[in-house]
């Protein structure tokens, strides 16, 4: 009677421990990503009537910016909670009067999962490096076109939430990178003549202004194995 009284103990704490729990998945690895798409219409306001007369707002359309990227990620778990990984990432933007643009990056990155009580919930912290390469299609002041090549270095720390759907899926939701650095180093060749290329390079280190505009949201999933 003893033995089944054990038998009962350890399976109930077993579906417990299933549905709660938020350390380190039974399946070590996972793979996965995360996608996003954004539109945004800037609409121009301004006013027909001469000087003097009442007012005729007439809303014209500016321009529009579509932006789609894509995050496949992979990673395993070291200990409860915490997991190494890499990001590789694809963006494009472009729209009505506005210059194409293509990304690519690579990002490792070490994942810190906080639970959220004894729910399904955590949130995951991504600290990471990041090296990347652009190509935009852009005008020069003289509206002249251009092609613009620009190599990224820097480190990033990127929040997002999870949701444990089952077992072996996680569901992901993120803003994008909330703080950066980053250092750029661009080129900029005249269509008309690519001899007269022009160089530049900056640094940048802050929030990240398109975490607050939801320019950056993305949903994902992640299977373990």
């Amino acid at each position: 009677m003893k033995k089944l009284y054990g038998t009962m103990f350890v399976t109930a704490l077993f579906s417990s421990a299933t549905v709660f729990a938020q350390d380190a998945p039974a399946k070590k690895f996972f793979i996965g990503g995360t996608a996003g798409f954004s539109s945004v219409k800037n609409e121009v306001v301004y006013n027909t009537s001469p000087a003097g007369t009442p007012p005729n707002f007439v809303v014209s359309e500016g321009s529009s910016t579509n932006t789609f990227n894509i995050a496949p990620e992979f990673g395993f778990y070291i200990k409860e909670n915490v997991a190494l990984g890499i990001k590789l990432g694809y963006s494009h933007t472009g729209g009505k009067n506005l210059q194409s643009s293509n990304s690519y990056v690579a990002a490792p990155f070490v994942r810190f999962n906080i639970p959220i009580g004894k729910s399904r919930f955590s949130v995951y912290n991504d600290l990471g490096l990041a090296v990347g390469y652009s190509a935009t299609n852009e005008h020069l002041a003289d509206g002249q076109p251009a092609d613009a090549k620009t190599l990224n270095l820097g480190a990033f720390y990127e929040p997002g939430l999870q949701f444990r759907l089952k077992n072996n899926i996680n569901l992901l939701a993120t803003l994008g990178n909330l703080f950066n650095y980053e250092y750029h180093s661009k080129q900029v060749k005249p269509e008309l003549d690519p001899t007269k290329k022009a160089t530049s390079s900056g640094h940048f280190v802050g929030i990240n202004n398109d975490f607050f505009a939801f320019n950056s949201f993305r949903i994902g999933v992640n299977f373990l194995f």
